[in-house]
């Protein structure tokens, strides 16, 4: 198939006919360890190094929708993600920001903990806002080897991305996840997976889900499959959806591709995962600071990421030209032969529940071990200890405060009024929000979505 112009179908070419000729890609940076405080500090060296938005990552007891003093998550809170628990913390770490800057990275808990954030902001007097959630329940039980996520979380992401269309319109309310960012999975069975991700929320969510979306890709550690792989997701995605549906792409750098003995070394990895991202046209590139996977990223390594997407869209010149990867013959041929794969790998898949397509899918797409520079080879250097950062005791303490001060018979009432919401079929998020500005932990909030 031709690839066409840019603009039109099948949009192998890029979404628009000026590309970033246009504008550049919106430019996103990762943050998210220790408590809300530390957080706060690198997304201000984010935002003032001039980087469009921050992507704000939760640690495991948040995406897990419990409270940082969870037996299971005590010890880890804060580990490889910012630890939050409640709409305090929440305005501890965005009273200062501006919150039309901040993409929040947290799938299945993504309506509650945007509770907090709305309630939050009103008791600060601020009108609530994102730019965007990543919302993606079952892109994130993919990427975590799980058959599917819980059914409450479901339920919840549908009922949020339908509650930010109104709320907040400019947001991006949900995103389609092939599982790339953490599963050693190959880009057609990535592409596949978004593929079907896109019919079963459309299931939920009505043709928007086709038309509205976006998909969140893992740039890779090979440069040219990358640049091939996002221009094959456009391709695949309008042939299989049909004129309207031209996707947008989030870049994000895969986290299994950081090296955490020589976080160092990162800085050219990251750099190059940047460039292919730009090449395949993406519309939005989310990249790690450095020292990720080290326990950051602390505010010196978040601002050199910031000045790597700076430096690639004000003097490399990839910006001045339309698809500039275009009509390389290895790039059309790998871009042609990535969307067949895909197209064939879903449609082989389609009709079958979650768990079964993603288990099969699996198996036939997984990839070998790749060589890790630093990691796999050339490891004869004395490793960089890494830098244990997690939630302090005043985080307890604070979360501790939290419940001890709160009126607990309007706590009781707010969480009776939720559960019988959960019995209904109208949309939960302003019970929720209701919850927790009455002062419900988030994972309070899960407990009663559970039920």
């Amino acid at each position: 198939m031709s690839p066409g112009d840019p603009g039109s179908w099948p949009y192998t070419r890029g979404r628009t006919r000026e590309s970033y000729d246009e504008r550049p890609w919106i430019s996103q940076v990762w943050a998210g360890a220790g408590g809300p405080e530390d957080t706060s500090r690198v997304v201000s060296e984010i935002l003032d190094a001039g980087a469009d938005t921050a992507a704000i990552r939760c640690d495991r007891a948040t995406r897990a929708g419990h409270d940082s003093d969870h037996p299971a998550y005590r010890d880890q809170a804060g580990a490889g993600g910012v630890a939050l628990s409640h709409a305090g913390d929440l305005a501890l770490l965005t009273d200062h920001l501006d919150l039309n800057r901040l993409f929040w990275l947290c799938d299945a808990v993504a309506a509650p903990l945007m509770a907090c954030l709305w309630a939050a902001a009103r008791a600060s007097g601020r009108p609530a806002s994102c730019f965007g959630v990543s919302n993606d329940p079952l892109g994130e039980a993919f990427a975590d080897g799980r058959d599917e996520p819980e059914p409450w979380a479901m339920r919840a992401a549908a009922d949020l991305a339908a509650w930010l269309a109104a709320e907040c319109p400019q947001a991006i309310p949900y995103t389609l996840s092939g599982g790339g960012e953490r599963t050693p999975v190959d880009p057609a069975g990535e592409l596949a997976a978004v593929l079907l991700h896109a019919g079963w929320s459309a299931s939920r969510w009505g043709d928007a889900a086709r038309h509205r979306a976006t998909a969140r890709l893992a740039c890779g550690l090979g440069l040219l499959e990358q640049v091939s792989g996002f221009r094959a997701a456009r391709t695949a995605f309008a042939q299989r959806f049909g004129e309207p549906a031209a996707l947008s792409v989030l870049a994000i750098s895969r986290q299994n591709s950081l090296a955490a003995t020589q976080p160092d070394v990162n800085l050219v990895r990251t750099s190059l995962q940047a460039m292919g991202a730009a090449l395949g046209g993406a519309q939005i590139i989310s990249l790690a600071p450095h020292d990720a996977a080290q326990g950051g990223p602390s505010p010196l390594s978040a601002r050199l990421a910031a000045r790597t997407l700076q430096i690639l869209a004000a003097e490399t010149g990839v910006t001045r030209t339309v698809d500039p990867a275009g009509g390389s013959d290895v790039i059309e041929r790998r871009t042609q032969n990535l969307a067949e794969r895909a197209l064939a790998l879903a449609t082989a898949l389609e009709g079958l529940p979650p768990a079964q397509a993603w288990e099969r899918l699996r198996a036939a797409s997984g990839r070998p071990a790749e060589p890790v520079v630093g990691v796999t080879q050339y490891t004869a250097v004395t490793a960089v200890p890494a830098q244990a950062r997690g939630a302090d005791a005043a985080h307890f303490a604070r979360l501790a405060e939290w419940r001890a001060t709160r009126s607990q018979q309007a706590l009781r009432e707010s969480l009776g009024r939720l559960r019988e919401a959960t019995r209904g079929a109208g949309n939960l998020m302003p019970a929720l929000v209701d919850a927790a500005a009455h002062r419900a932990t988030l994972g309070e909030l899960c407990a009663c979505l559970r039920g």
